[in-house]
């Protein structure tokens, strides 16, 4: 947990607690929705004192657990379709099962469905599908890590 929490932390990530909400002109999100948490770029909110009004139009949507197909999909599908209701025709979510486990042979059905659903939203909204086991999370850490020092290195020529 400890790595993909640094590894959310550096992407710039953050996430809230109940009874915080996270608010958009259509209506809100819970901290969690189903099996997933809800996430999003910290430069893209406005923080009140009961909750977060998003500027932008992407969220990242992470479960820390894989159960199985039926209610990973299920799960995918019911916020998926929040994220339309909620956000209106433009949008992007990213959804993340960063199970340490992987998902075991359920990949390709997974992204099979995944696929199906994402093919019958608007061509405005961009919905995406990572899992991360354990050497692909090394590998996100990797490249977020990479990505911060030619950063620093650019910063530091100007």
């Amino acid at each position: 947990m400890t790595r993909l929490e640094d590894v959310l932390d550096a992407m710039g990530l953050r996430t809230f607690d109940p009874p915080m909400t996270l608010d958009y002109r259509f209506g809100s999100f819970q901290a969690e929705e189903g099996l997933f948490r809800c996430f999003v770029n910290e430069d893209d909110v406005i923080r009140t004192f009961s909750y977060m009004e998003i500027k932008g139009d992407q969220v990242y949507w992470i479960a820390l657990e894989y159960p199985d197909f039926d209610q990973a999909v299920e799960n995918i599908i019911r916020v998926g379709i929040k994220c339309r209701k909620t956000l209106g025709r433009h949008h992007a979510a990213a959804f993340i099962i960063a199970a340490p486990e992987g998902v075991g042979d359920d990949r390709e059905r997974l992204e099979t469905a995944f696929k199906a659903f994402s093919a019958g939203q608007d061509i405005s909204v961009y919905y995406t599908l990572h899992i991360w086991d354990e050497e692909t999370l090394r590998n996100v850490e990797q490249n977020v890590m990479e990505a911060q020092r030619r950063n620093r290195e650019t910063n530091a020529v100007e």
